[in-house]
């Protein structure tokens, strides 16, 4: 069991420190103050359509600490990965929490631009109240250079209307790859009789469910310490086979989901939400699906030959170091583990699944909106998830493997020769 301090001795610790702050050095004590010698924490974050979200958190966290002044900056996602680029590598101010996801995460956790948490964490949270695998993705050697707020996997979405229409039953814990297929195959219909197909089993996606059907299949985008490609290998040939065979041979999916209404990789419009596709291997940010005009669930993804696996991703907050109060910004990531309430812990992560066990399995969020397994995104947490995020991400996959799949996908190229010219590109990247 790991020792905590009290919680009444730490507010007596911080407000020490302040009483400190307002005799001597400012940085000393803790950095910016605002009114009457509070604290100042500027939150740095892209999640601008939840903001009155936030601030309710914020407000209910200004209550039990008076201390501290919490501001929040939401920018769009551009303009935020802009900004905390380009600020950290000209040492400027980017705030004292600013909101990370795991590809462009990576390079600034190799620089070390944030406080290590690790200390923090040791000393005031039990890591047995978080999903602690997440932690690994923010490491470097022993330090934590940021904090996950929130979680999610690829689990697969499935059509129920459509379904229910076929008599087929609800995908389960029993499914494989081949039961995937199988299925797929039979709700892939040309519905007027025009010689055209309306309604496809499948929808190829391809963000992080990919890499759940090439893992769970026995192949790999990288070897296991992620110095070198796996995209070459037999075995990752034989898994991109089922991928493009879904299309080629089986032909249960679309070459392109945009002639469904929408990009093939997501995209700003969901070919999911068209209703022309039974089933998908999609992010787990459930609320955007919030008003989908048919009813909809989530269920496990199948497992195949090496095991049931998906991507885990995560939100994550750093503190920079140049944070005048990072104390005070490490306070509030505390309490949201801790003692947020519940009823905001579905809104303000889009569905996705809390790193906290209090809030991940509180009524509050098991039964939010819209209604669905969630239970299952816990499970592909804690019993199924992995990563391989690190730097030079969107290098090696948007721009290097990708393209490749897309070639093999629409048969302008074949599985081994698109394979064998990813491969080379993601060693030629992971070189640098």
């Amino acid at each position: 069991m790991i020792t905590r301090i009290p919680r009444p001795l730490r507010l007596m610790l911080v407000l020490l420190i302040v009483a400190t702050s307002a005799c001597g050095d400012g940085d000393a004590g803790g950095g910016d103050a605002g009114d009457g010698g509070r604290r100042r924490v500027v939150i740095s974050h892209f999640w601008g359509d939840v903001q009155d979200v936030w601030q309710e958190a914020i407000d209910e966290f200004e209550k039990s600490h008076p201390d501290i002044d919490v501001e929040q900056q939401a920018m769009t996602f551009n303009v935020h990965y802009q900004k905390v680029q380009t600020a950290s590598a000209a040492g400027q101010d980017i705030g004292d929490l600013v909101l990370l996801e795991d590809w462009f995460a990576q390079e600034l956790i190799e620089r070390e631009q944030f406080v290590d948490l690790a200390p923090m964490v040791a000393r005031d949270l039990d890591t047995s109240a978080i999903f602690a695998a997440s932690l690994g993705t923010y490491r470097k050697g022993a330090s934590l250079q940021a904090f996950p707020v929130a979680l999610g996997s690829y689990p697969l979405f499935y059509n129920k209307d459509l379904f229910d229409a076929a008599g087929e039953r609800y995908p389960d814990s029993t499914w494989t790859y081949d039961t995937l297929l199988a299925v797929a195959r039979r709700l892939t219909l040309d519905t007027d009789n025009d010689g055209r197909t309306d309604q496809y089993g499948f929808l190829l996606d391809n963000s992080g469910g990919f890499d759940g059907v090439l893992y769970s299949l026995g192949g790999a985008v990288l070897s296991d310490d992620g110095t070198r490609s796996a995209f070459g290998e037999p075995r990752t040939i034989e898994a991109l086979k089922y991928w493009t065979g879904l299309v080629r041979t089986h032909k249960v999916a679309p070459p392109n989901a945009s002639v469904m209404g929408g990009s093939s990789s997501g995209g700003s419009t969901r070919p999911f939400e068209t209703g022309r596709f039974a089933m998908a291997m999609l992010q787990a940010a459930i609320s955007t699906y919030r008003n989908v005009p048919f009813k909809w669930d989530i269920a496990l993804p199948p497992s195949g030959p090496a095991g049931r696996r998906a991507l885990r991703y995560g939100a994550a907050f750093g503190i920079p170091k140049g944070s005048k109060n990072a104390e005070a910004a490490w306070e509030f990531l505390r309490w949201m583990v801790e003692e947020m309430p519940a009823k905001y812990a579905d809104r303000m992560f889009y569905g996705q699944v809390p790193n906290s066990r209090r809030l991940a399995n509180a009524p509050e969020y098991l039964n939010g909106t819209p209604s669905v397994n969630r239970r299952v995104l816990i499970d592909m947490i804690d019993r199924y998830s992995f990563s391989y995020w690190r730097s030079r991400w969107l290098q090696f996959r948007d721009q290097g493997f990708l393209p490749q799949l897309d070639l093999m996908v629409i048969g302008e190229k074949s599985v081994e020769q698109a394979a064998a010219d990813a491969d080379k590109r993601i060693n030629e990247v992971l070189a640098q």
